[in-house]
């Protein structure tokens, strides 16, 4: 079989390229199979690097995605707010199961709610968006269709993991607020409440009716910045940390009128803002304030 000829501008392309970009990418350019390519590379002595390439497509993805920038510098009420809500709802995992150095931040939410703050997450740049409609669980309920929101932005996922976003189940919340202007800690609660919060009535032998704040985490979740913002407040709380069939978990929960009055005048002054709607209107619904909007 006859040898491919190769001129020396088709050498020196695939010497400067086929290291970093592989076999495809020299193929398209130089018209050649992908075999051809292979080929004439082992003869030069050149590896194809992979990990080089990833590294390659994630830098070139940063530059038109996700503004890290802005979240490092917060200045505003709603890069304060997705902060709290990342806190509570993000999860900051391995990108690539070859290369764990690389790392993903990942935030599920159900579809109806998740379509209230898209604009938001949209003021920061591109993100990745999947939508999923998962089967029913075994007992025969249906799950609600939810949206993975995720970014592979390197800046962002290194600044979060610095912050303890990778350990926030058993972290305090004290770095990412003192990164946050004291006057913005306020959209920073109100995020981690519409993330992992709720306001409910619960039927009380006493009194007859007990409205209720509740913040829900893991059994080892350090609650001293929440606790912080109650006493500054003068607002009683308690804390609950259970261990059941089911797993073991904890709550920080607000479970008195004034309480709950004084958070709803914390989070929103001005009334409603930003975030989950249907909980500023439960909340609105449990102390029985009739809406303006």
């Amino acid at each position: 079989m006859r040898e491919l000829t190769w001129t020396a501008k088709e050498i020196l392309i695939i010497k400067n390229n086929y290291s970093n970009y592989g076999s495809k990418y020299c193929a398209d350019i130089l018209n050649k199979t992908r075999q051809q390519v292979i080929s004439k590379a082992n003869r030069l002595g050149l590896k194809f690097n992979a990990e080089n390439l990833y590294k390659l497509r994630m830098k070139k993805s940063e530059n038109f995605a996700v503004k890290a920038d802005l979240f490092i510098n917060c200045q505003t009420p709603e890069t304060a707010y997705l902060l709290g809500f990342i806190w509570g709802d993000g999860h900051v995992v391995n990108n690539n199961k070859k290369f764990k150095t690389e790392q993903k931040l990942i935030v599920n939410g159900i579809q109806e709610d998740i379509e209230n703050i898209l604009p938001l997450f949209e003021l920061f740049g591109k993100w990745s968006l999947q939508y999923n409609n998962p089967k029913s669980c075994k007992d025969g309920c249906k799950r609600k269709p939810f949206i993975r929101i995720s970014t592979s932005n390197r800046i962002l996922v290194e600044y979060l993991v610095s912050c303890d976003y990778h350990t926030k189940s058993g972290s305090s919340a004290n770095k990412i607020l003192k990164n946050i202007p004291i006057h913005f800690h306020r959209y920073f609660l109100l995020g981690l409440i519409d993330a992992d919060g709720c306001f409910n009535n619960t039927k009380n032998t006493k009194s007859g009716r007990q409205c209720r704040c509740i913040i829900a985490s893991t059994y080892e979740q350090n609650w001293d910045f929440v606790e912080n913002i109650c006493e500054m407040l003068n607002i009683k709380y308690r804390i609950d940390r259970r261990c059941c069939k089911k797993g073991s978990f904890s709550s920080f929960c607000i479970s008195n009128i004034d309480g709950i009055t004084k958070l709803r005048k914390y989070i929103w002054p001005n009334e409603y803002e930003m975030g989950y709607r249907r909980k500023y209107m439960k909340c609105l619904e449990i102390l029985n304030i009739k809406p303006t909007i």
